[in-house]
């Protein structure tokens, strides 16, 4: 059976424009996690996970509690600046876990209307005016990305402030913007 001209150029056309090719999703890759002071370690597991918003859940293994101090806690973003983090279940200043507990929390950083529309945790927050005319959406932690997009190389990073018994530690998480083939 012969096929019609047209379909085979369909094909063909598919085949040489990429529609074929597996998609790249847009993930956050962690960096080596940085706390100071490093001396007298806290028995303190942390976990963040990067998507549309900051997931942090934080174990107190230890004998006393620990406080998330968050008017001193950051998010930073692709141009390496710093916004406040807002927890989602409180409008606390801190939180504070008691020994043998966990903390899991949601967190949303503050964008200022300047910001860089391009960033995968700030964009969601407001609406951009590039973005209204032309369709684009800016990319999301987990949303298809061009392995060319801007933003791959780039970082983010959050920066916490713990304390226990007035003694005050800061943990910097970063991580790495790559493009990443699905299975």
């Amino acid at each position: 059976m012969k096929m019609p001209l047209p379909i085979l150029a369909l094909i063909g056309a598919a085949l040489f424009s990429g529609a074929c090719a597996t998609p790249s999703v847009l993930v956050a890759r962690p960096l080596p996690v940085v706390l100071t002071p490093s001396t007298t370690p806290w028995d303190v597991s942390v976990h963040i996970e990067p998507s549309e918003m900051l997931h942090l859940r934080l174990v107190n293994n230890s004998n006393e509690p620990v406080s998330v101090l968050w008017e001193e806690s950051t998010y930073i973003d692709v141009n390496n600046r710093s916004h406040p983090l807002v927890p989602t279940s409180s409008r606390q200043t801190k939180s504070t876990i008691a020994p043998g507990t966990r903390l899991e929390e949601t967190l949303l950083p503050l964008a200022a209307s300047e910001e860089n529309p391009s960033d995968p945790l700030l964009s969601r927050t407001k609406r951009h005016l590039w973005n209204l005319g032309n369709g684009q959406q800016a990319p999301r932690i987990g949303s298809r990305v061009a392995l060319n997009h801007p933003i791959i190389g780039d970082e983010i990073g959050l920066f916490l402030t713990l304390e226990r018994s007035g003694e005050k530690k800061t943990l910097m998480a970063r991580y790495t913007l790559e493009a990443s083939q699905q299975p």
